[in-house]
């Protein structure tokens, strides 16, 4: 009740704002969002004669509010509730995240700054870049993920710079008048040059700086080349770390990691544009754990969900990811009528180094999915996969069926 009541404030502190920008704005557009998923997973601890299914509906609401405010300026509010139906059963205490609405995304965006093709969005945002395996809104997620930042824009027919800030720690917010410390921040640059025939190249230049117990200060440098031609079409990412990945009582762990990406793919139009595509995905993983090395490459914040099959198998309670992995998949998809695409995918999972004596594959996966378009703003995705762990991981075959509704307005 507490949440319904919530989002009924928020509700109407949407409509106010909205019906105010009405009056003293130029152009206001309301919408939202409800997304209802089903999910039921069974045997992710590769034993099925120990009872783990799983089953749940979850479901995120947003509410919209997009307002230019003059030529140049216009700001943007997203809330959103998120919930697991029948979660909030007993006594809650209010103002708990998991009961209050949140604001998604809340931010001013200044455009032609000077005159020039500069923008400056300011507030709490999403970021997302390239194929989202470093920087991603993590859409998947019910609540998604989003930055506190401040991003520069630069855009042209030719080049497009991003340059952002963004908090991941607050230290200086203590009692009035003390010394807070320094903050945790993300901080990228981040370069598409579009002036390349049948390519986009993405340059980047990242630091992932918090300072904490940790002293972790670290830098990501990479580059990513996307196109096609010919009915063929190519990814290829790379990208080095360096740094400092931990200080402790005066010692310093180095960073230092790699990773790099591969993907191909050939379509025939002519045959429900069928396309048959191959991925091959690495990234080191640490040699030894007692040096002042590390060499485990460092995810960032991607989009995992969808990039390394849709299972999001935990090994060691690690989400398999773009971390110590060796992987390739080889996949097909068909759009076979107007408004449906079907994907089957199969992926074979490794580790970079050993995580056992003598072993490093952990496992497969094979999945099935489908999406539909039941109306231009209605949207169906379904899917099956079956995880098939490494003999030294578990002895039995996990399963995941996942049913998601998504409606926009």
């Amino acid at each position: 009740m507490k949440k319904i009541s919530a989002l009924a404030i928020a509700g109407v502190f949407t409509a106010s704002l909205a019906a105010t920008a009405f009056a003293e704005m130029a152009e206001v557009k309301a919408g939202g969002e409800i997304r209802v998923r089903y999910l039921n997973t069974n045997n992710y601890d590769f034993n099925e004669d120990a009872g783990d299914s799983n089953n749940q509906i979850s479901q995120r609401s947003r509410v919209n509010v997009d307002a230019t405010v003059n030529e140049t300026t216009k700001a943007y509010i997203s809330l959103q509730d998120t919930r697991t139906w029948g979660s909030e059963t007993g006594t809650t205490t209010t103002g708990d995240d998991v009961q209050a609405v949140d604001v998604s995304q809340a931010y001013i965006q200044l455009d032609k700054l000077a005159g020039q093709p500069l923008s400056l969005k300011i507030g709490r945002q999403a970021l997302a870049y390239g194929d989202q395996r470093l920087i991603g809104g993590l859409e998947w997620s019910d609540n998604a993920r989003r930055f506190d930042a401040i991003k520069l824009m630069y855009n042209i027919d030719a080049v497009g710079v991003d340059l952002f800030t963004a908090k991941l720690d607050e230290n200086g917010n203590g009692t009035l008048g003390t010394t807070g410390g320094d903050d945790g921040t993300f901080n990228g640059l981040y370069v598409t040059v579009k002036a390349i025939p049948m390519n986009v190249l993405d340059l980047y230049l990242l630091q992932k700086k918090e300072i904490d117990a940790s002293g972790e200060d670290m830098l990501t440098y990479g580059l990513r080349i996307a196109g096609g031609a010919m009915n063929i079409d190519w990814t290829a990412e790379g990208a080095m770390q360096s740094g400092d990945d931990s200080e402790v009582a005066g010692s310093t762990v180095d960073q230092s990691a790699n990773m790099y990406t591969l993907k191909l793919g050939y379509t025939i139009p002519e045959v429900a544009s069928l396309r048959i595509g191959a991925e091959y995905d690495f990234a080191s993983g640490d040699e030894d754990a007692t040096d002042d090395e590390n060499n485990d490459f460092d995810n960032l914040y991607p989009t995992n969900h969808d990039k390394y099959g849709v299972s999001d198998i935990k090994i060691g309670g690690v989400e398999v990811g773009l971390s110590d992995l060796a992987a390739w998949s080889v996949n097909l998809s068909a759009k076979p009528a107007a408004g449906l695409k079907l994907v089957a995918e199969y992926w074979d999972f490794s580790t970079d180094e050993e995580y056992a004596a003598g072993e490093d594959h952990i496992g497969s996966e094979f999945n099935i999915q489908a999406w539909y378009a039941l109306s231009s703003n209605l949207d169906l995705h379904a899917y099956w996969a079956r995880f098939m762990p490494d003999d030294n991981i578990g002895d039995d075959d996990a399963d995941n069926v996942t049913v998601q509704l998504t409606a926009k307005f």
